[in-house]
């Protein structure tokens, strides 16, 4: 896969829109996906970490009231074929991945990540992970916050400040 792809496949992320407002639940879980694969070999994350991470970006970064629903950019990732979701009895996963609630994945220890073929050309390309992270910064947050994102999520990108703004 080209990097040119890999770059096509997250611009072109299923993200949830209402009028001129966005949810940056799936370019939060994508950039915090991105951070942990700096930091980390495994490419599948536990779902229970990324329920407590999320929400906490969700909150800073999103919608401060109300509900906060980490579980969505988990299975709706799958759609985009940039992520795959696993649980370790394969037999357990509905086929309605879109429909499963959270409590499922938390009762059955589910696990996330980006598929074989984008993991690899990211491990492979730290210039591939900065594009793909600007893109997305670019396409879902206003420049101000482009340090604060990375910062909370723990994404380290050439060029950007790494110390946290008040």
């Amino acid at each position: 896969m080209t990097h040119g792809n890999v770059r096509k496949m997250f611009r072109k992320l299923n993200v949830w829109r209402r009028g001129g407002a966005r949810a940056p639940h799936i370019p939060l879980l994508v950039l915090y996906a991105l951070a942990r694969m700096q930091r980390e070999t495994t490419r599948f994350i536990p779902y229970r970490e990324i329920d407590t991470r999320l929400v906490d970006f969700l909150r800073e970064f999103g919608n401060q009231s109300g509900r906060q629903h980490p579980e969505h950019p988990f299975r709706y990732l799958t759609s985009d074929g940039v992520w795959e979701v696993k649980i370790p009895d394969p037999c357990t996963l509905k086929d309605q991945l879109v429909n499963t609630p959270k409590s499922y994945f938390l009762k059955h220890d589910a696990c996330g990540g980006f598929t074989h073929e984008i993991f690899g050309a990211f491990k492979t390309s730290r210039k591939l992970v900065a594009k793909v992270a600007e893109d997305l910064l670019n396409a879902h947050f206003p420049s101000t916050l482009h340090e604060d994102v990375l910062q909370a999520v723990g994404l380290e990108i050439a060029g950007f400040i790494s110390t946290r703004r008040g």
